[in-house]
């Protein structure tokens, strides 16, 4: 253990199939999430180990009942991470993403999406999609600015009955009306 109670990563040695494995094994809170993560490894049962989760390039967790993302901070490999239509409203546990990444978020219990900053870590050429979520007006006049300054591309939807995603451009509307509705998902 690596005396905290409340971590999640365990120092373990153990011998599966025929090889020797040694690494930190990761532990899911969410039930929902460790299903998803067991299927994409081709692993239903035993520990997950880290150097694992690392090796994975896109993760379709969907439409999955997923309201608690801890444990990905170690899928640093990814691509493309589809969190959609989930019940998430905690991004911090993301991990850092590549340039390139796609990273869609549609259809959540998001508030704040300031964690998406350190998750692109001062990359730019992130693609994200935040439609249909609970986004506070200070996104559109901080968040969103921040991530496009880096270069990367925030995408969301104007009418929740057309699902075509729009760009998010830098404006001064949140700021000065922050009691609109940006996201027209209320």
């Amino acid at each position: 253990s690596s005396g905290n109670a409340a971590s999640q990563v365990t120092r373990m040695v153990t011998v599966e199939d025929n090889c020797q494995t040694t690494g930190d094994v990761v532990t899911f809170p969410d039930p929902s999430l460790e299903a998803v993560i067991r299927e994409a490894l081709v692993r239903p049962q035993g520990d997950i180990y880290e150097e694992n989760l690392r090796m994975l390039t896109e993760l379709d967790a969907s439409a999955s009942g997923i309201s608690d993302i801890a444990g990905l901070a170690y899928l640093t490999g990814l691509v493309v991470l589809d969190l959609r239509s989930n019940e998430i409203d905690d991004l911090s546990p993301l991990p850092l993403l590549n340039p390139g990444a796609l990273v869609l978020l549609d259809d959540n219990l998001i508030v704040d999406p300031s964690p998406l900053l350190a998750a692109a870590d001062g990359n730019g050429g992130i693609e994200f999609t935040l439609g249909n979520n609970l986004l506070e007006s200070r996104a559109y006049c901080s968040s969103f600015p921040a991530l496009l300054a880096l270069g990367n591309d925030v995408y969301h939807h104007v009418d929740p009955n057309d699902l075509s995603f729009v760009p998010f451009f830098n404006t001064n509307l949140a700021c000065l009306n922050p009691d609109d509705d940006f996201d027209s998902d209320n």
